[in-house]
Parts: structure tokens; sequence; C-alpha cells
């Protein structure tokens, strides 16, 4: 939303991507990318996430993500992708 200065839901999926820009400032957290599109920056955000690759239409080419789940009062890594 602060990237696109817009909170519709196709202002979202506009600038989503452009948020994970290769060549912009590392960032790992919200405040500071905030911080850098608020200066006119381009981030490349590698937050809670990882890092995600997207194709030109949108698909997520790659990503890292763990799945747990509560099973008998223990956590479990259900997934790792």
């Amino acid at each position: 939303m602060a990237r696109g200065k817009n909170a519709s839901g196709t202002a979202v999926r506009d600038d989503l991507r452009k948020i994970g820009d290769p060549t912009g400032v590392k960032v790992d957290n919200a405040v500071d990318g905030l911080k850098f599109l608020a200066q006119g920056k381009h981030i490349n955000y590698l937050g809670a996430s990882g890092p995600c690759k997207f194709a030109p239409n949108g698909d997520i080419l790659q990503s890292h993500f763990r799945i747990n789940i509560v099973r008998n009062g223990k956590i479990e890594t259900y997934k790792v992708t």
C-alpha cells in the first residue's frame, strides 16, 4: 500500500511484487521498508516470509515457508517449501 500509495486490492496486487526489487535497498522489517519507500527509494523486502520471486504475471516462482501444526499438544513441522 505504501509503495503504490493506494489501499485498493488492485493497487496492492500491482505493487506487491515491486517491493521485492533485487536492486532496491535490502530491508527485513516493515518499519525500515516504509521509511525507505517514503524517501522514494526502491526496496528489496526480505521479511518474515523470506525472499519471494515472482513471474511477470504475478505468480510466485519461489518462496520459503514452514507450516507447523499442533498435534496432541505438541508443535510439529507439517511442511517446508
